[in-house]
């Protein structure tokens, strides 16, 4: 151990003090930034950690939340597609009902036509069928 410290002066004998004095003060403002920094980072570590568990919580939150509309959408299309289907058979009932209707129509153009060559004795079977009190 002596030969050691002995070894550390012989270094610093040919070193003027003021220099030595400098670099020692040097030295230390390093060595107390360093203990600033690596005291700080658990903190800033732990801070950051506590950050991502917040962000991790919400991009959950929102997931949960993407899946609940992603349901409501496809049980709205459902609806979507079963209201269309039943469009589509009114549609199909309102046509039916107009193909009957002309039917109607000319077939009592037909009759309202016959009623011109009718002789009376028809035209009063005619209205009489019509008219009737029952």
């Amino acid at each position: 151990m002596d030969k050691l410290i002995t070894a550390f002066l012989n270094i610093f004998q040919g070193i003027n003090k003021r220099l030595l004095v400098d670099a020692i003060l040097i030295g230390g403002l390093f060595f107390l930034i360093y203990l600033v920094y690596v005291s700080r980072t658990p903190t800033i570590v732990k801070q950051t950690t506590n950050d991502n568990e917040k962000i991790q919580k919400r991009i959950d939150s929102i997931s949960e939340y993407n899946k609940s509309l992603t349901t409501q959408i496809t049980s709205l299309e459902i609806n979507q597609a079963d209201l269309n289907n039943f469009i589509s058979h009114n549609n199909e009932l309102i046509q039916e009902n107009n193909n009957q209707l002309i039917k109607l129509k000319q077939l009592y153009n037909a009759k309202i036509n016959s009623i011109d060559s009718y002789n009376v004795n028809q035209l009063d079977s005619f209205f009489a069928k019509r008219y009737i009190q029952r």
